[in-house]
């Protein structure tokens, strides 16, 4: 059995920017057996996002990400607050489709920086799912 290492022995920890030449677009690169690419979205009216994924099984394992610029991305993390985090309120899947269900009224998503001690609520952006048998 594993036991996790004291703080003082996991070393220092340096932020790292990694530039690169397609600007404002994240760049991925994935082992996906799916990839939707970006898809635009809003909290505007309850619905259903809907990716067809092709795979014709259930998938395995599920990456949901949110970025509002496609410049920063976030993948989502489950801990749902209709006032902070937002959106999407269920995942579910099938052998044919992964859907996203949106809540009108609340954030698309939302973000929580150490910075300002803030969350920040996004109306529009996008998702991309990335999908494995």
């Amino acid at each position: 059995m594993n036991k996790m290492k004291d703080i003082n022995e996991m070393g220092k920890v340096t932020e790292v920017k990694v530039e690169n030449n397609v600007p404002d677009k994240a760049v991925f690169e994935s082992t996906a057996d799916y990839d939707s690419g970006w898809k635009d979205d809003s909290n505007s009216t309850n619905h259903a996002t809907v990716f067809e994924h092709g795979l014709k099984v259930i998938p395995s394992q599920l990456m949901v990400y949110f970025s509002a610029d496609k410049d920063t991305v976030y993948p989502l993390t489950w801990s749902w607050s209709a006032n902070n985090s937002g959106n999407p309120v269920t995942i579910s899947m099938n052998d044919r489709t992964i859907t996203l269900n949106i809540v009108g009224g609340f954030p698309l998503h939302g973000v929580w920086t150490a910075t300002n001690s803030t969350w920040t609520a996004y109306t529009n952006g996008c998702w991309r799912v990335l999908a494995w048998k």
